[in-house]
C-alpha cells in the first residue's frame, strides 16, 4: 500500500486545486500552500472539452461544471473577412446527451474548485509556500515561508511552469522554451449577434471569439509577430488594436470594449515538458510543473486535472507509494507529451503556413481521437 495519509500540495491554480479535491475524496488529507496573497486566477476564459468533463465526474463537479459554462458543439472557422471556412464538430466521449465542451470563465471555474475545497475542508494557506525541503524514507519535512515547520507522507509540486519544486527535487532538467508566438486575451460583454465559438484566421494571426455565457464573452488571439519580452502597459492597447481593426463585425464592437490596458492579457507562449521521472522520493510533480503546454489543443487544464484522477488512483491502490509514482508517470507522459509537442507543432505551422508538411485539420482530428481514450 502507498500508505499516504497527509499531503502538502505546493501551488493553488487548476492542478493543485483539482488534485487536493481528487484526494479528499479518495480519504486523503491534503492541504495547499499558494505563493500568492491574491488567490484570483490568471488569464480569462477556457475550454473544458469531453475527455476533462470526464475526469470531473470523478471529482464530483461535472455538473457544476457544466451548469456553470456555455456549452459549445463545434467551432466555426472563418477568413478574416467572415467568409466561412469550415466546422469542427467537438468529440463527446459522455452521455449522447452531454455538451461535447463548455467554455467558462477561469474565475467561475476558481470558484467552483474553492467551493469544493471549503465544503471538504481543505486548508489554504494564502501567500505562503516551501523554502526547504527534507526527505527520509517515511515522510517529508517541510519548511515554510511563514516561519512553520511540518512533516508529510507526500509533497505535490503543482506551482506551475517555474516550479520552485521541480528545480528543488529534479534540478537540470529542461528549462520553459519559447514557442515563438504570443497570446492576446480580453473579456468582453457577449454581441446577440455571437452566435457560438468562432475563429477567424489573418495570415501570422489567429483570432478565437468564445461565448461563456448568455452575456459574457473571451477574445483570444495567437500572435507570431511579436518578441518574447513583454511591450510596456502603455502600448498594449494601440497594438493589440493594432490586430483587431483586420477583421468584420462582431469584432470592432468587442474591440471598442478593450481600449484600456487592464482590460488586455498579453502573455509569451512557453512551453515544457519534463522527462521521467517526474518524482523524487515522495515528492511528485503535476500539472504544468510537469508539462506546461501552449493553448492549440485548448488541453492544459484538462491534463492538470486528469492528473489529479490518476495519481489519487494510484495512491489508493495496493502499490507501494515508489511504484504508484512511476506508474503515474508512466500512465501520464504519453498523452501529455501528446498535447504539448502537437499543440507546439500547430504552432509551428501557423508560424510557417507554407511549410509542406502542414495539415493541422489532421493533426488535430489525430490527437482528438487519441485523447478521447480512457485516462
Amino acid at each position: 500500500m502507498t500508505d499516504v495519509g497527509r499531503v502538502l500540495i505546493v501551488g493553488g491554480g487548476p492542478a493543485g486545486m483539482t488534485a487536493a479535491i481528487a484526494l479528499a475524496r479518495g480519504g486523503i488529507a491534503a492541504e495547499i500552500v499558494e505563493i500568492e496573497d491574491d488567490w484570483r486566477p490568471a488569464g480569462v476564459g477556457l475550454l473544458l472539452q469531453s475527455p476533462p468533463l470526464r475526469a470531473l465526474k470523478t471529482l464530483g463537479l461535472y455538473e457544476r461544471c457544466v451548469a456553470a459554462g456555455e456549452p459549445h458543439a463545434a467551432i466555426d472557422l472563418f477568413t478574416s473577412r467572415g467568409d466561412p471556412v469550415g466546422t469542427f464538430p467537438q468529440f463527446n466521449v459522455n452521455e449522447p446527451e452531454a455538451p461535447p465542451s463548455v467554455a467558462m470563465s477561469r474565475v467561475t471555474l476558481h470558484e467552483i474548485l474553492a467551493d469544493a475545497l471549503r465544503e471538504l475542508g481543505t486548508p489554504v494557506r494564502t501567500g505562503t509556500t516551501v523554502v526547504g525541503l527534507t526527505q527520509d524514507p517515511d515522510g517529508v519535512d517541510v519548511e515554510l515561508t511563514d516561519g512553520s515547520r511540518d512533516r508529510f507522507d507526500l509533497v505535490l509540486g503543482a506551482d506551475g511552469l517555474h516550479s520552485r519544486i521541480r528545480d528543488t527535487v529534479l534540478p537540470g532538467g529542461p528549462e520553459p522554451s519559447y514557442t515563438g508566438q504570443v497570446i492576446w486575451r480580453g473579456s468582453f460583454d457577449r454581441p446577440a449577434e455571437l452566435d457560438g465559438y468562432r475563429i477567424l484566421i489573418h495570415g501570422p494571426h489567429r483570432l478565437g471569439l468564445v461565448p461563456l455565457s448568455a452575456t459574457t464573452g473571451y477574445i483570444w488571439m495567437l500572435d507570431s509577430t511579436m518578441p518574447l519580452e513583454r511591450p510596456p502597459r502603455e502600448a498594449l492597447v494601440d497594438l493589440w488594436q493594432e490586430r483587431l481593426a483586420n477583421y468584420p463585425s462582431p469584432v470592432p464592437a468587442i474591440a471598442a470594449q478593450l481600449r484600456e490596458p487592464d482590460r488586455v492579457d498579453f502573455r509569451a507562449l512557453q512551453t515544457l515538458l519534463l522527462p521521467p521521472p517526474w518524482h523524487s522520493g515522495r515528492v511528485v510533480l503535476v500539472g504544468d510543473a510537469a508539462h506546461a503546454t501552449s493553448p492549440q489543443l485548448a488541453f492544459g487544464i484538462g491534463l492538470a486535472i486528469e492528473d489529479a484522477v490518476v495519481l489519487t488512483e494510484l495512491l489508493g491502490s495496493e502499490l507501494a507509494l515508489g511504484d504508484a509514482l512511476e506508474t503515474f508517470t508512466e500512465r501520464r507522459f504519453p498523452r501529455c507529451r501528446l498535447v504539448v509537442e502537437n499543440s507546439r507543432q500547430l504552432g509551428e505551422w501557423e508560424q510557417h503556413p507554407d511549410a509542406p508538411d502542414a495539415d493541422p485539420i489532421t493533426l488535430i482530428r489525430e490527437s482528438m481521437s487519441t485523447l478521447a481514450q480512457p485516462i
